[in-house]
């Protein structure tokens, strides 16, 4: 969510023309450990001040940042975590809706169905017995350090272990 609200925001402040040093900068931020934001997000505020002159509304949005950001460094890092992302939920909600057959089921019309159609009733409870099936199997999984859906590629790989090593090489101060 952070990536794309902060992309968002600079995207209303139209800087699309602007350099990216300050927007690469930011998106990078939640890879940092907590305690190294405040550090990053001065960082960013030095290059923001470099680029004002030209690009004046650089500075609201590294006051959006500030003010929008700053203090949530714990929820926004992702700093040691092996996933960085919310795809797993992504993919329960694309699951569901590919094993339930809709994406907003109306709480009325699910009634009606249940009291005039056993049949449905028996499919849709069968499909949600996989779903859940397959989510308690995603779980274990997580549980056991295991990717639950498809392997890792060598490039994700690779990516990877160059976060790794540069969080490292951060905290060694290399």
């Amino acid at each position: 969510y952070f990536l794309q609200a902060v992309l968002r925001q600079w995207r209303k402040l139209r800087l699309s023309n602007a350099p990216k040093i300050v927007l690469s900068m930011t998106m990078t931020l939640p890879l940092l450990p907590p305690d190294m934001f405040q550090e990053a997000m001065s960082i960013i505020q030095i290059e923001a001040d470099i680029l004002s002159c030209e690009y004046p509304d650089i500075l609201q949005f590294t006051s959006y940042l500030r003010r929008t950001w700053s203090n949530m460094a714990s929820k926004i890092s992702t700093y040691g975590c092996p996933v960085r992302t919310n795809n797993i939920v992504e993919s329960f909600h694309n699951i569901a809706v590919q094993k339930l057959g809709t994406r907003n089921i109306n709480v009325w019309t699910f009634l009606v169905i249940i009291f005039y159609t056993l049949i449905l009733i028996f499919l849709f409870l069968e499909k949600l017995a996989d779903l859940i099936t397959d989510q308690e199997l995603d779980f274990r999984r997580l549980k056991n350090n295991v990717r639950p859906r498809r392997s890792h590629t060598r490039t994700n790989r690779e990516r990877d272990i160059k976060i790794i090593n540069a969080q490292k090489d951060l905290i060694n101060k290399r």
